[in-house]
Order: structure tokens, then C-alpha cells, then sequence
């Protein structure tokens, strides 16, 4: 059957005394109902409220997280740009270093080929004593070649005279042999 309206039924005083006080009842208990249907709701509305509350509270607490996460991300990235430029002065350095060190390894190689031997290093001082003995030799035999010498040059000191001497003993048998 369709749903009983007011309308339909007509007027309070149409209806009989026992179909009124179903009704009056049916009336109380529907009253009891929403009552107790918006206390329900009050009910639901403090709860959601007090839900909604603690979850903006719940809310601006993963906000204030997530705007200090974002702000520790940034400080995080600068820290991180100001590491990777000194680390990547330090890789720098650190393969100028390695070819620097490659560098001395290839000059240590060549002065160990060109070093010289325990054998040529105990030579050495006899060569120098020889070199010292050769060159006193040399050096006595200068002073006697310049003893020598300055002899030789007074003997020529004295060939001039003679020379000068026997020029003018052959003019004078010149004259002689031409007198003569």
C-alpha cells in the first residue's frame, strides 16, 4: 500500500478514538525518535568536529613537517653543493698528484739507469789521484821547460851580438880582401 500521508488521512477528528491514540503514540514515539536522532547528530557533529579539529591540528602538524622537510631538503642541497665543489678540488688535486707522482717515478727510473756503480764510486778517488800526479807532472815539467827556455832565450840574447859581431867581421875581411 502506498505511504499514509497527513492529507490523506484527513483530519485528527475523522479518525477513531483508537486509531487516534495509535496515532498520539505513533506521534510521541516518533518525537522520542528525532529526538533522540538529533541527539544522535549533535553527538555525531561533536565528534566529527572534535575529528576535524584534531584533524587540521593532525594537519598543520604534517604541514609544519613537510614545509621544515622542504626547508632541510634546500639546506641539505647547498650543504651538498658546498661538499661536491671542495671534493671535486680534492679529485683534482688528488690526480695531480698521481701524475706528479708518475712523473718522479719516470725521473727515479732514469737516475737509477744513469747512477753511478759501489765499483766506479771507490774508482773515482784514484782517478782524482791520478789526474793530481799527471798535473804535478805537468806542472814540473812546465817550470823546467820555463827554466829551459829563459836560457834559450839568453842564448839568443847573445846570438844578437854575435850575429851583429860576425856582420861586421865580414865587412871588415870584406875590406881587407878588397885591399888585399
Amino acid at each position: 500500500p502506498p505511504p499514509k500521508t497527513l492529507q490523506s488521512l484527513g483530519s485528527v477528528a475523522s479518525v477513531a478514538p483508537e486509531q487516534r491514540l495509535e496515532m498520539e503514540f505513533a506521534v510521541e514515539e516518533l518525537t522520542t525518535k528525532m529526538a533522540d536522532v538529533e541527539k544522535l547528530l549533535a553527538e555525531v557533529d561533536t565528534n566529527l568536529g572534535g575529528e576535524i579539529t584534531a584533524q587540521k591540528k593532525q594537519f598543520a602538524a604534517l604541514s609544519d613537517q613537510v614545509n621544515d622537510a622542504h626547508r632541510l631538503a634546500q639546506e641539505n642541497a647547498k650543504l651538498l653543493r658546498d661538499i661536491v665543489t671542495p671534493v671535486q678540488k680534492l679529485e683534482s688535486s688528488v690526480q695531480d698528484l698521481k701524475q706528479k707522482r708518475e712523473e718522479d717515478l719516470v725521473t727515479v727510473v732514469r737516475l737509477e739507469q744513469q747512477k753511478v756503480s759501489r765499483l766506479e764510486i771507490e774508482f773515482i778517488p784514484k782517478e782524482m789521484e791520478d789526474i793530481r800526479r799527471a798535473h804535478r807532472e805537468v806542472m814540473d815539467r812546465m817550470a823546467q821547460a820555463s827554466v829551459d827556455f829563459e836560457r834559450v832565450a839568453g842564448s839568443f840574447d847573445g846570438v844578437a851580438e854575435l850575429k851583429n859581431a860576425l856582420r861586421s867581421l865580414g865587412q871588415s875581411v870584406r875590406s881587407e880582401v878588397v885591399e888585399l
